[in-house]
């Protein structure tokens, strides 16, 4: 059997895997691959499944982005990873540098700035969010854009329709004394409010749920 067709096997896709580093900032710990983070742990306990930058075409196509050089520092307190990537599009491409740090008091940031060059279109561009469907039934605090906050759960039994719309920052416990708080922001000239929504993944038998900039 040739490694093309093993790897079409086993993952699905005879694309050769895009390579992984371990990272890591006291008891926290994620894998960087493609610029994208995944399985993020505090003490062993999962408590994100992915961070990912990721653009939309008019089509809702997802075309990949081409990274350049990883600079990637670890020390004691922590790790740091930057890089610049580019997105072609038709009409043009959007160009972005994104910065990653983690460190040991459980601190996870993920930034991004970019630009299009020429005249793109996009229906959606920037963060999603992805918590493991393990999650489903726990208690989910929800802090609106106008700061109210909502107390309800992550959905028990899969959801049709958005569990949550509106999304500021997460907020719950995956693990007894474990919270885990998630802020997310965005810079949007269609929303100045820069929304974030839930979907429930289960429903196309993904793992997740998946939150994600809502315009």
């Amino acid at each position: 059997m040739t490694a093309g067709r093993a790897a079409l096997l086993r993952l699905g896709t005879a694309e050769p895997a895009a390579p992984r580093r371990t990272l890591h900032a006291g008891a926290l710990r994620c894998v960087l691959e493609d610029g994208a983070l995944r399985h993020v742990t505090w003490r062993g306990h999962e408590v994100l499944r992915g961070v990912a930058y990721l653009m939309r075409d008019r089509d809702w196509g997802t075309p990949p982005a081409g990274l350049g050089p990883l600079r990637i520092e670890e020390d004691a307190g922590g790790f740091r990873v930057a890089f610049e990537a580019s997105i072609a599009l038709r009409g043009g491409s959007f160009r972005y540098a994104a910065r990653i740090e983690g460190r040991a008091d459980g601190t996870l940031e993920v930034a991004v700035t970019g630009e299009a060059e020429g005249i793109v279109e996009t229906n959606r561009c920037g963060f999603v969010l992805l918590h493991p469907a393990g999650f489903a039934g726990l208690p989910l605090e929800v802090t609106h854009t106008d700061g109210r906050v909502t107390r309800m759960r992550f959905p028990e039994f899969i959801s049709p329709g958005q569990p949550v719309l509106d999304i500021r920052a997460l907020a719950c416990e995956p693990a007894p004394g474990l919270r885990v708080a998630c802020t997310m922001e965005a810079e949007l000239p269609q929303d100045p409010a820069g929304r974030f929504e839930m979907e429930d993944q289960r429903n196309w038998s993904d793992a997740s749920f998946k939150t994600y900039v809502g315009s």
